[in-house]
């Protein structure tokens, strides 16, 4: 099963870290100004630094929703889900849906 979580508003560490390793994908309702350093301390509370082959991706992506396009920011922890281009914002875009469909809720765990 492949899950996407949301957390929207959410700056909690361990909240993050916990989603992390639940699932590898994490949206998170942030400022992207603020989301280089909330990466930083979610790999340093992981303890991922690379140098045991793991680490956190942060990206902003474009996904879409009827058109209008949501600029997002998403975490890919690696020891959980394997970040690949296509499938990954294919992925991530489909629970984006699913989370407005169901009202945007400040926590939402997506499942496929």
């Amino acid at each position: 099963m492949t899950s996407v979580t949301f957390l929207d508003g959410e700056e909690d560490i361990p909240e993050i870290v916990h989603a992390l390793k639940s699932c590898g994908v994490v949206v998170i309702g942030c400022m992207r100004t603020r989301a280089p350093e909330l990466r930083a301390l979610v790999s340093k509370a992981l303890g991922a630094d690379k140098k045991d082959g793991y680490g956190v991706l942060n990206l902003l992506l474009p996904l879409t929703h009827e058109g209008d396009i949501w600029d997002t920011t998403v975490f890919f922890y690696d020891a959980k889900h394997s970040y690949r281009p296509s499938t990954s914002i294919a992925l991530v875009n489909r629970a984006l849906n699913a989370w407005i469909a169901e009202g945007q809720k400040d926590y939402y765990l997506y499942s496929e």
